[in-house]
């Protein structure tokens, strides 16, 4: 046995069998059935180019470029960016500049910076933007229906429904026996004991101050001599004490290059 195993602190394990906790499965209800049939439509929507005007939800794909007096703004073009209207991507002035346009427009709108804009040449300012407007998709989401079930895999709309509630019951299961174990964890960890002797813990704090002495300026103070508690010692690298528990890695001081 090692001396550092020696110097390890007596745990005792208490009570841990026959622990009693109560497991709790949280209650599975049609409305949240209800919920995730319609979720399912809703992960499997699509967008579909389309000639009508821009509005909130709308997936746009547009450049975007800034002008003051005349001559471009620097670093304010950008080109093939995509973005759903709405989603807060975009600043709002240019939210609302794309709505009503189509397709294929191009328009400007004019933005006033704040007066502490990061930018200090642009605070204050008005600029315009110029806006070209490649596409504008709507997002069309497939009806829950007989026919929508059968494309996932079903049988029919009722088959799909019953593996719903079947998937979504194990995933309260599984919550209720994770947290099940955390309480029986927490339940025979409040039986231990560790038994830490004084010792141990004095030169567990001279053994930290050792570590900082590398850190330290040159003007160093003494580090306090280790009580003696009749256990045995060893020999250890320069710098360290002996015995340490928890045993811990020396940190390496920082040189000069």
């Amino acid at each position: 046995m090692s001396n550092n195993a020696k110097n390890l602190p007596e745990v005792k394990l208490g009570q841990y069998k026959g622990l009693a906790v109560t497991r709790h499965v949280r209650p599975l209800s049609e409305k949240t059935i209800d919920q995730e049939m319609v979720h399912q439509t809703r992960m499997r929507s699509v967008y579909h180019n389309s000639t009508a005007p821009a509005k909130r939800g709308s997936r746009v794909l547009l450049d975007f470029v800034g002008f003051m007096d005349g001559e471009e703004i620097p670093d304010s073009r950008m080109e093939k960016v995509m973005v759903v209207l709405g989603d807060g991507k975009l600043m709002p002035a240019a939210e609302d500049a794309i709505y009503g346009h189509t397709a294929g427009e191009t328009f400007r709108f004019d933005f006033t910076y704040p007066e502490q804009f990061r930018v200090e040449e642009l605070s204050g300012k008005t600029a315009q933007f110029e806006i070209k407007l490649h596409s504008v998709a709507e997002k069309t989401t497939p009806e829950l229906n007989e026919e929508f079930a059968r494309a996932q895999g079903y049988a029919d709309l009722a088959a799909m429904r019953e593996a719903v509630r079947a998937k979504k019951r194990k995933i309260h299961e599984d919550a209720a026996d994770r947290a099940a174990g955390q309480e029986l964890l927490a339940k025979a960890g409040a039986n231990l004991t560790v038994d830490l002797q004084e010792c141990g813990l004095h030169r567990r704090g001279a053994c930290e101050m050792r570590m900082l002495e590398p850190w330290k300026s040159t003007a160093r103070t003494a580090t306090p001599p280790l009580p003696p508690c009749g256990q045995a010692t060893v020999t250890l690298p320069s710098g360290t004490c002996a015995p340490c528990w928890p045993p811990a890695p020396l940190p390496r001081p920082r040189t000069s290059p």
